[in-house]
């Protein structure tokens, strides 16, 4: 799982759920992962308004539409809040607390995870964040 700009477009952001097949499920009252709701994104530092989304089943992939138009070069990070149950996947894969950095260009997001520096973590975000790499 990773999240890259989607160049040309300076207003979207894809989330890539690569192997883990979706769209993701909560077995809970949220229902179905809504990036407007479940997601905060930020530009430089300051929070942006993820406008509306759609699921590419084809490209197994969420894009978020900005409300406005960013810096494509700028520090992006993407942050997940854990519910309680977690979102899953098709394959019942839970999908954990989510923080990402992503520095420029299209290279894949770079995340500081329990020294890695590289990769999503997932865990247990109210028992601490434990983790895995993804």
């Amino acid at each position: 799982m990773r999240v890259e700009t989607n160049l040309p477009y300076a207003n979207r952001i894809q989330l890539l759920l690569e192997s883990y097949p979706g769209p993701l499920i909560q077995n809970g009252p949220l229902g179905q992962f809504d990036p407007t709701r479940d997601l905060e994104v930020y530009v430089d530092g300051d929070l942006q308004t993820v406008h509306s989304f759609t699921f590419d089943v084809e490209n197994n992939r969420y894009l978020l539409y900005m409300e406005t138009q960013f810096n494509l070069q700028g520090v992006i990070q993407v942050l997940h809040h854990m519910p309680n149950p977690p979102f899953m996947c098709l394959g019942s894969i839970g999908f954990g607390a989510v923080f990402g950095e992503y520095f420029g260009g299209a290279d894949p997001l770079a995340v500081v995870t329990e020294g890695t520096g590289f990769g999503f973590l997932y865990g247990d975000y109210f028992g601490g964040l434990g983790g895995q790499n993804g």
